[in-house]
């Protein structure tokens, strides 16, 4: 499918009642900063009373810390974290979660990584725990600004159900993560890569897909409540094409581009808000 350029809207376009944005590569800089065009454009789309939120694979502890830090908190009133497996309306303190996964399954997937040289990690409660304090911890804490600690072995973090397992790799070796995860025979979990030295293990069920039709329950739309979503990387991808007006930035993968009805400039440009500009005619 060609994706229509960026300035083609529609004069029938559908009234759209929810945003939501992914973070890394989409929102996000390669400095991992919100440009101030997005964040403006946020907010004059809040200020409509349109509703702005951030739908990430990041867990929602560490999103609402990043939003508080732009000082941006009255601007993104819902959360989808750890993609799509919980779901936070900030203005109710509702939270729904879902979907996690056995200990020992993930157990299972760090055993059939053995060989590799990577790490793992899991997020609680806004903290990325990881397997071991090595490069890729530090790789974690400077650019992609998260709160990281270590728990060795998982004693703690593998004691019960979990939404998410994070593999963290050199960017080189993830054609061979990729390939290894393919052979991994455990149907609780399925792989996506999420960024250039991210790979995540979550419930197959799981994804921003879901987190859309949660976002609908926890805000009182109707099922055909018209939804716009940005995103860049394959686990974005059901998102993108469950949205109403599914946007991918044009740093995305091919995957996004592919079922995206739109297409915008890249992450480094504003591209998040370029198109909302044009949309809404927010300049």
């Amino acid at each position: 499918m060609a994706v229509p350029d960026t300035f083609s809207i529609p004069a029938d376009k559908p009234e759209v009642k929810l945003v939501l944005v992914d973070l890394d590569g989409t929102l996000l800089d390669t400095q991992s900063h919100p440009t101030p065009q997005n964040l403006a454009a946020l907010r004059a789309l809040s200020e409509r009373g349109i509703t702005c939120g951030i739908a990430s694979g990041r867990d929602v502890y560490s999103i609402e810390k990043l939003v508080d830090s732009w000082g941006a908190h009255d601007i993104i009133d819902l959360v989808v974290g750890q993609n799509g497996s919980e779901v936070h309306q900030v203005s109710t303190g509702e939270l729904k979660t879902g979907y996690l996964v056995d200990p020992e399954v993930f157990r299972r997937v760090i055993d059939h990584f053995a060989d590799f040289d990577l790490n793992f990690c899991i997020a609680q409660k806004g903290i990325y725990q990881c397997y071991r304090d090595d490069r890729f911890v530090v790789n974690l804490e400077k650019i992609g600004r998260f709160e990281v600690g270590v728990d060795p072995e998982f004693k703690q973090l593998l004691q019960s159900p979990q939404a998410k397992l994070h593999i963290m790799c050199e960017p080189s070796l993830m054609p061979q993560v990729i390939e290894r995860a393919a052979s991994l025979n455990e149907p609780e979990v399925q792989g996506v890569r999420t960024g250039p030295y991210l790979f995540e293990f979550q419930h197959p069920k799981v994804s921003k897909a879901v987190g859309i039709e949660l976002a609908r329950e926890l805000l009182g739309l109707p099922s055909e409540a018209a939804v716009m979503a940005f995103g860049d990387a394959e686990n974005d991808l059901e998102m993108i094409a469950a949205a109403t007006v599914g946007v991918a930035m044009a740093n995305a993968c091919p995957a996004v581009k592919e079922v995206a009805n739109y297409q915008t400039l890249d992450n480094n440009q504003s591209g998040v808000a370029v198109f909302l500009n044009q949309w809404f005619g927010l300049d």
